[in-house]
């Protein structure tokens, strides 16, 4: 029986029915009743640390589900989606035939449900981690604090608040133009099964174009309207507290002659350290170049617009060797560049690299990669992902050291869901899982759990040392 994209099981329904399957060499046997759909095995998304009967996560039919081995090494091109809560597939070689008796000769039965509990242990659906902040504390903190995407253009710092970001990826190379439109509209790509429109931020604030650009596409929301803004570089997340962000000076506001960048820049932001950083407004930026870039988004404000009328909760993407993985931004304070030096700190383990000076501040640096997979972080697009969880004098704060930051990503409360994995996986940081659309599912770090686990190996060296 080949795999299909949906397979029907015919009379699987007929009491005592079983499917017979085939996995590395090996017949078995399971009730067709206990298999909602056959299908082809989707891109996985590997997981750290996942044990040999664990493939991977794929995404079917909208849900994202543990791939599972019921073989010793499976070269699996079919997958048995199993009915039931099990949130689980078995990968098999294809699936041989469907009997209407229970018995079938030389073949394995295998025991589904205890497969199951060896395979992948029940997790609880809520979330796991350290003691988290009473709603009204996180409330309290989010209103004090703003979150900010900061790049370059020609140079120069510019932000955008994060709640106007919908997404940020690398600058496709097959942008198609479009004839006779404005210098900053550089063409349309595809995004999320929509077309976007893909703009110049340097043509738009009149700014000359760098030549050592590594350009990134900004996706902005305005209304039902989304454009994509090209900047030159990502220069990481800042989270600032909202007294550090000033009005626009009058002389500024006031527009130059040239009506450039002084006239769609919304604030200044003052950090504690480092040059002031100018916030932009997405709707200035877009009122001059709303009618082109219409032409170039058909179909996307009716998706937006979609978009818009659900939650959605903003992510930073990044890669540890073979693996994408995420972060809520909101426990996100900023992305930088790996420190030069480092006071290491004796007796702690090998991934918890030493303490560094990061914005004034210092911070146990983690290699992140190195914990995870057992390979260090290594390469010229290695970033330091600086979480901070509470306020105040109980705050706590850590930085990762990644292989590279991907992007952000706006994701529909809908997208995001427990992760399918045995609950001590990884240490227990796999939190939970991203469905992207149109891509493999990514698993999303909890900080708390990762915090937890530095301050524990911070707290073991203070006690060996006494």
């Amino acid at each position: 029986m080949p795999a299909r994209a949906q397979q029907p099981l015919g009379e699987a329904d007929t009491p005592g029915a079983i499917l017979v399957a085939v996995a590395s060499g090996r017949r078995f046997a399971i009730p067709a009743v206990a298999v909602r759909e056959v299908t082809r095995l989707p891109r996985l998304t590997p997981v750290p640390q996942a044990p040999a009967g664990l493939l991977g996560l794929g995404s079917f039919r909208g849900e994202v589900l543990a791939v599972l081995a019921p073989g010793d090494a499976v070269k699996a091109s079919a997958a048995l989606v199993l009915a039931g809560d099990a949130r689980a597939v078995l990968a098999v070689d294809r699936v041989e035939r469907l009997e209407r008796s229970g018995t079938a000769a030389q073949v394995d039965p295998l025991d589904l449900a205890a497969f199951l509990r060896d395979a992948l242990p029940e997790r609880p659906a809520t979330r796991r981690g350290a003691a988290t902040r009473q709603d009204g504390e996180a409330q309290a903190e989010a209103a004090s604090t703003v979150s900010l995407l900061c790049f370059a253009v020609a140079g120069q710092s510019f932000a955008m608040d994060l709640q106007d970001v919908e997404a940020v990826f690398a600058l496709p190379q097959d942008l198609a133009p479009l004839p006779g439109s404005r210098e900053a509209v550089l063409g349309t790509c595809q995004h999320q099964d929509a077309l976007l429109g893909v703009l110049s931020l340097a043509r738009l604030l009149d700014l000359p174009a760098s030549a050592k650009a590594r350009p990134m596409v900004v996706v902005v929301r305005v209304g039902t309207h989304r454009a994509g803004l090209v900047v030159e570089r990502l220069t990481g997340v800042l989270r600032i507290a909202a007294d550090r962000i000033d009005p626009v000076p009058a002389a500024l506001a006031q527009g130059g002659a040239n009506n450039g960048a002084e006239t769609r820049i919304r604030a200044i932001a003052r950090p504690a350290t480092g040059p002031l950083v100018s916030l932009l407004a997405p709707d200035a930026l877009l009122d001059d170049a709303l009618t082109a870039q219409r032409a170039s988004t058909v179909g996307t404000e009716r998706q937006a617009s979609a978009q818009v009328a659900e939650a959605t909760r903003p992510h930073l993407l990044f890669r540890i060797g073979v693996h994408r993985l995420a972060f809520p931004l909101g426990a996100v304070e900023r992305v930088v560049l790996p420190p030069r030096r480092l006071t290491p700190l004796p007796g702690a383990r090998a991934s918890v690299l030493g303490l560094a000076t990061i914005a004034g501040s210092l911070v146990p640096l983690v290699d992140q990669s190195l914990r995870l997979t057992g390979e260090p972080a290594a390469g010229r697009e290695r970033r330091v992902v600086v979480v901070r969880l509470g306020d105040g004098p109980g705050a706590w704060t850590a930085g990762f050291l990644v292989d590279g930051v991907i992007g952000i990503r706006a994701v529909a409360d809908s997208a995001l869901s427990p992760a399918p994995v045995p609950e001590d996986l990884a240490q227990g940081v796999l939190g939970g899982v991203l469905r992207l659309d149109g891509d493999a599912p990514v698993l999303v770090l909890t900080p708390e759990v990762l915090l937890d686990r530095v301050e524990a190996d911070l707290v073991a060296r203070r006690q060996d040392a006494a």
